[in-house]
């Protein structure tokens, strides 16, 4: 096949798929994604990627081998303008790829259930810290990678929660944990930490959070957070990782079903 000819279906096959109603296709693609999301159709949202990504595959795949073969045959500039719309096509299938896997993914945890010989390996864990990792792979996993929150009871809800906040603190202080998960902790933070018996952190996330509702320029809220949050928290003689895994140890009949 000569290289005008594959250059004609190129542009032929660009010509179809990406131009008639671009606005609208793009319109109701935004559409469909908002209404599968609202009703966790996961299984609808992985089809739709995977239709999407497997156009633009070949489209990155028809540029590529044009680019190549003007590169081989002409060796002209115009090679190395049609690897560059290959290399766009190759992002954009990059992008679409990862997606669709992540939905994938997620209607795989539809069916996710444990077996009885894995929930009791979880109880006969030893070590806290190993424990309270499973545990949150596993509401992980129910959650559907967090998308899906209101699966989660109020046990599950309030590992998740603590877990996070040991994470996002000691990796970066209050302000990243604050930063990280937008808020939406915040009301239900003091509740989670009174549920595990965490006095001690309590009373410093508590501080942490009457800091940030004072509307403080940003540098002074850093400040005070690192001051009179951060410090303390690493300093503090709780350990919340036992006191989790003690919580779920007590509610384990709420946990893993």
């Amino acid at each position: 096949m000569s290289a005008d000819l594959i250059i004609i279906l190129a542009l032929v096959a660009m010509l179809l798929l990406l131009l008639p109603n671009k606005k609208a296709q793009e319109a109701k693609m935004e559409k469909d994604y908002d209404n599968m999301m609202k009703e966790g159709n996961f299984t609808g949202l992985k089809t739709m990627f995977r239709k999407q990504f497997l156009i633009w595959g070949i489209l990155f795949l028809i540029a590529l081998t044009v680019s190549v073969i003007r590169l081989i045959q002409e060796g002209d500039i115009k090679g190395w303008t049609e690897l560059i719309v290959a290399g766009f096509f190759g992002y954009r299938t990059f992008i679409l790829g990862r997606t669709y896997k992540s939905f994938k993914n997620a209607e795989k945890y539809l069916s996710y259930r444990l077996s009885d010989e894995e929930i009791e390996s979880f109880w006969k864990e030893e070590k806290d810290e190993e424990l309270v990792f499973r545990l949150y792979d596993y509401i992980q996993k129910k959650s559907y990678n967090f998308l899906k929150i209101e699966n989660l009871n109020e046990v599950e809800k309030n590992i998740m929660i603590l877990n996070d906040l040991d994470g996002e603190v000691n990796n970066g202080g209050f302000e990243q944990f604050f930063f990280n998960t937008r808020g939406q902790y915040n009301d239900s933070l003091i509740d989670a930490l009174t549920a595990v018996n965490a006095s001690e952190t309590k009373e410093i996330c508590a501080k942490a959070l009457d800091i940030i509702s004072q509307g403080l320029l940003k540098d002074q809220e850093s400040d005070l957070l690192d001051k009179e949050c951060d410090t303390p928290f690493y300093d503090k003689s709780e350990n919340l990782t036992s006191l989790i895994a003690e919580y779920a140890r007590k509610n384990r009949d709420s946990l893993l079903s």
